[in-house]
């Protein structure tokens, strides 16, 4: 029941959730593209954030998801309302930041995260998988958008979004 609401949110930018063969999906849809701008002056940008999932605060996750997605706020809470324990030998490492490695809704909390981010860029081409981006388009619009990412951010994506 999720997966397909917060599809239809992500679409058109991102095919990291709920599509089947979305990585795929960006590679046949950027040849597209180059093809059809062969003869035009335009400029294509590979995004990839560093250790992302990792970078996103649990209070943002936590009030998105009430806002954005209420019906998926009870799990999520249980899962991030609290610091996790991350067993070390005999010692416990508090985890307060991310989304735990394995946990299937991770991709889709992320996801829901950046959204706002990505839908406000304005190349002609911009699709991501996940944290994984590409634009295209006229090289001022692409600088623009690569301007705009980096001003969001400190690390990878940034505070305001993690």
């Amino acid at each position: 029941m999720l997966i397909p609401k917060t599809t239809s949110y992500l679409l058109p930018f991102q095919y990291g959730v709920g599509i089947k063969g979305g990585a795929e999906s960006v590679v046949h849809s950027l040849r597209a593209f180059i093809i059809e701008n062969s003869n035009n002056n335009f400029s294509i940008l590979k995004i990839d954030f560093k250790n992302a999932f990792n970078m996103i605060h649990r209070e943002r996750i936590l009030s998105t998801i009430a806002d954005s997605f209420p019906e998926a706020y009870p799990y999520v809470f249980q899962a991030y309302g609290s610091p996790s324990c991350l067993a070390y030998g005999e010692n416990c490492i508090f985890s307060q930041r991310g989304v735990q490695q394995g946990d299937p809704l991770g991709p889709l909390i992320f996801s829901i995260i950046i959204q706002p981010l990505i839908s406000s860029l304005s190349s002609p081409f911009n699709a991501w998988y996940l944290d994984d981006g590409t634009l295209g388009g006229p090289s001022h619009a692409v600088e623009e958008d690569f301007r705009k990412i980096m001003s969001s951010s400190r690390i990878g994506f940034g505070t305001q979004f993690f």
